[in-house]
Order: C-alpha cells, then sequence, then structure tokens
C-alpha cells in the first residue's frame, strides 16, 4: 500500500446526528477495505495537477461485503483531474469487492475513505 495514498478511512461511522466511533474489530475491517481497495488503484504520477487532489468516496456495505450505496465522490470536481482521480477511485472501490470480515456495526453505515493521490506519488 502506498504511504500517504490514503490518508484517512473511515474511523468513524457516520449517522444522522453524529458520527459514532469505531471499535477495534470495524477499524481492522475498513483496513482491509483499504489494502483491497488501493490494489485497484492505478495513480499516473505525471499527470499535472495531482498534487493538490482529494478525493473522498462515501459508501455503504452489506453483511456479505458488497457496496449497497454509492461509491459517490463527496463534492463537486473542481477540475477535470480531480473529476477523474474521483473516477479512479469510485472504480477502484468497486472493483474490489466483496469486502471480507465486515462486522455488524459497519453494515449499512455510511463510511467515507480519503484519496490523495499526489501524496502518494510525492511518498514514492
Amino acid at each position: 500500500m502506498s504511504p500517504g495514498l490514503v490518508t484517512t478511512i473511515a474511523l468513524t461511522i457516520l449517522a444522522a446526528a453524529a458520527p459514532r466511533p469505531v471499535s477495534p474489530e470495524g477499524k481492522a475491517a475498513l483496513s482491509t477495505v483499504l489494502g483491497q481497495v488501493v490494489k485497484h488503484l492505478a495513480i499516473d504520477c505525471e499527470t499535472p495537477g495531482l498534487a493538490g487532489v482529494v478525493i473522498v468516496i462515501e459508501y455503504q456495505l452489506d453483511a456479505r461485503g458488497m457496496v449497497t450505496s454509492g461509491p459517490r465522490v463527496v463534492g463537486e470536481p473542481s477540475s477535470p483531474v480531480e473529476a477523474a482521480a474521483g473516477r479512479d477511485a469510485r472504480n477502484a472501490l468497486l472493483a474490489a469487492q466483496p469486502f471480507t470480515g465486515v462486522p455488524a456495526e459497519l453494515v449499512n453505515r455510511t463510511l467515507r475513505i480519503t484519496f490523495r493521490p499526489g501524496a502518494a506519488c510525492a511518498s514514492r
């Protein structure tokens, strides 16, 4: 996994009122999701304008580890590079499913992954 590529994974479950902390089991499951997604993500580090790109993907999983809602990019892209990076991150999440060992606390909850492709390129 590229250090810096995904700097934030969903360490809280987004709820209607407020975020709730995730148990150690939930954090481990999210790390597994992250590892699977990164395997499907290709970054062209020569792309101009990639340095400041931050992509946040929201999604939900079912008990079988399949995406049931989303994945969707949070916010509007500010450039064609950001739009392409968002599509790539979204497609990587879809290609990585099914995710194994999804604990009940993560099922049907809104989760987020934040991708920073420029940071991954800088760490190479």
